[in-house]
């Protein structure tokens, strides 16, 4: 992630760095975009009554089947960039509002 304010040019991005840039409906209100430094706990979830659960930024990571070498079974496997889809609250426990986003 790079800093909102900070050019990309100054980002130190190498030729060998792959960007990506993804177009989300809204802005999230879970994704915090506080110094890194400054985060106590980066791995905090909010609760779903928080403020901050509002409108939750989701990945969504694409998997397929992969056959094993060394036998006939396959496996699923994770391929791919993930894309980003923002759930509100209301939207988090309807299946179908979830899929019409992932459509």
């Amino acid at each position: 992630m790079f800093d909102d304010t900070e050019p990309v040019k100054d980002s130190n991005v190498s030729a060998s760095d792959t960007l990506a840039v993804f177009e989300l409906e809204s802005s999230p209100t879970d994704y915090s975009i506080a110094n890194p430094d400054e985060v106590y706990e980066p791995n905090e979830t909010p609760g779903f009554d928080s403020p901050k659960a509002e409108r939750m930024l989701i990945p969504v990571y694409q998997r397929g089947w992969v056959a094993k070498s060394f036998n006939k079974s396959k496996e699923r496997k994770i391929f791919g960039p993930p894309t980003f889809i923002v759930v509100k609250q209301e939207e988090a426990f309807d299946f179908d509002s979830i899929l019409k986003k992932l459509l």
